[in-house]
Formats: C-alpha cells, sequence, structure tokens
C-alpha cells in the first residue's frame, strides 16, 4: 500500500518488507529510504496500517510497536512490543487499535494520553474493512460491526445506527471531508462533513462479484459535484449539498454513457 504525503513524499509499506520513504527532489533524482527490522528502522517488518500526519510525519502501526517517522527520514518507535491493527489522527491526538481491543491515544509527541477500551465484542474487529474520521469520531467498520471511538469523550462502543457490513472506503478522494461507503448490497453510503448518513440505493438488486467489489468510481467535480461511475447502472452525478442525484444511463433519452 502507499500513502501520497507532504513534502514530495510517497510512503509504502506492507505485512512483510517494512515501510518506504521515496522522496522527489526539485532537480530530479528520487531518494529511496527503506525502514526495516533488519536496519534497525521497525521493530518487526510487519506493518499492518499507517498514516501522516499534519506534520508531515508517518506513523506505523506494526505488530510489535508503533514506529515513527519524522519529515527528515528519522525514526523512533513508541509503544514497544504491542500489536497495533489500525491508525488514525483526530484533531491533535493520534488513535492507535490493539488486536486486543484497546484503542491507544497519543498526543502529537507520541506521549501516550490514555487507553479506551472497546465497548464490544473485540472478536468481531480482527478484519478492519474500512477506517475514517467522521464527526470527530473514528469510524471502524468490520464484517459484523461498526465501532465508533470518540476520543473527546473517551468511549468506544459498537453502533447498529452506523453499521455497514464489510463496508469499505471508495478512494480517490483525498482532502475530502465527505465519505462513501460501498459493499456487497450496491448501496453508496454517505458520511457527509455536515448531517448524517445517508444511503444512495444506487444498484438495486444487484449483487458484487469478486472482481466489482469495488463497484463504484468516484470522483469529485470542479463545481462540488460528485461524479459516480458505476459497474452496470450508468454514471451518477450527486449534489451533496442540496442531497440530489441525477442518473445518466444507456437508456436515457440523451444517453451520454453506457451502462
Amino acid at each position: 500500500r502507499f500513502i501520497r504525503g507532504k513534502q514530495v513524499v510517497v510512503w509504502m509499506f506492507d505485512d512483510e518488507s517494512g515501510v518506504r520513504r521515496v522522496k522527489g527532489n526539485t532537480d530530479g533524482p528520487v531518494n529511496c529510504t527503506d525502514y526495516t527490522k533488519a536496519n534497525g528502522g521497525l521493530p518487526i517488518n510487519h506493518v499492518n496500517d499507517a498514516f501522516e500526519d499534519t506534520q508531515a510525519r508517518l506513523w506505523a502501526m506494526t505488530s510489535s510497536g508503533i514506529t515513527i517517522i519524522d519529515a527528515q527520514g528519522k525514526a523512533r518507535t513508541i509503544a514497544k512490543g504491542i500489536f497495533f491493527r489500525r491508525g488514525i489522527q483526530i484533531g491533535k491526538q493520534m488513535l492507535a487499535l490493539t488486536n486486543t481491543g484497546l484503542v491507544y491515544a497519543f498526543d502529537e509527541n507520541g506521549r501516550e494520553l490514555r487507553r479506551i477500551p472497546i465497548a464490544a465484542d473485540v472478536n468481531n474487529i480482527k478484519m478492519v474493512s474500512a477506517s475514517f474520521q467522521w464527526h470527530g469520531c473514528w469510524m471502524i467498520m468490520t464484517n459484523n460491526q461498526t465501532i465508533m471511538v470518540n476520543p473527546k469523550q473517551g468511549t468506544a462502543a459498537a453502533t447498529e445506527q452506523y453499521h455497514v457490513r464489510s463496508g469499505a472506503v471508495m478512494e480517490g478522494l483525498t482532502n475530502d471531508d465527505n465519505y462513501f461507503v460501498s459493499n456487497s448490497t450496491g448501496i453508496l453510503y454517505v458520511f457527509p462533513a455536515q448531517g448524517d448518513m445517508r444511503l444512495l440505493n444506487l444498484m438495486q438488486g444487484v449483487k458484487s462479484t469478486v472482481e466489482r467489489f469495488r463497484r463504484y468510481n468516484i470522483k469529485k467535480g470542479a463545481d462540488g459535484q460528485y461524479y459516480i461511475a458505476s459497474y452496470g447502472n450508468g454514471l451518477f452525478v450527486y449534489d451533496i449539498q442540496n442531497d440530489r442525484l441525477q442518473h445518466y444511463s444507456a437508456t436515457s433519452p440523451w444517453a451520454i454513457v453506457g451502462n
């Protein structure tokens, strides 16, 4: 996996090879730096997740601690020996989910602030399908439940109201506070920056296949509207401010696309 970071940096990581930092330069050459257990950059090569914070530092969630790599490329590891599955930044706090059902909260310098136990069946959070920030909370989606972590209140519990079974966040919408989540039902769940969750039933009664799990391709236009390309039901244009949806298909009187 990779993250397009700040300061012309691309971060690459996986569960076998550790982390690679690729930094471009104005004069052309590209510098690559690897962080592995062998060279002392990581406590273990198994990196489960990573995110870049507002200060261009990478927080790598490994199976044996969290490694923080700063903007200059210097690495250090905190919470050594703990298996971390996912991580996210919310405000000035860095949150990290363990495999035992605890959420660690750190400040921007990596100092532990608190540990938040999840009030749910932790056996159901081994496979996280989606992770994003919504209304100041960390949404963690799995096959069987969705966990809502509120760092201000120090709570973490399952929520039926916002559960999307095996939900996956649609990619390609960087620096966007509106999140689109899809699963095999064909329904597109919208988590807007303002207001409550919305449901767009764009593919009624259609089940996904393995190769089409990422059912929609979504791009935000210069006009602020979202253009949603589907696999089998044409193009949708969604005005999120006014919650209005337009549909263009091959059967439209003035068809502009095939399905």
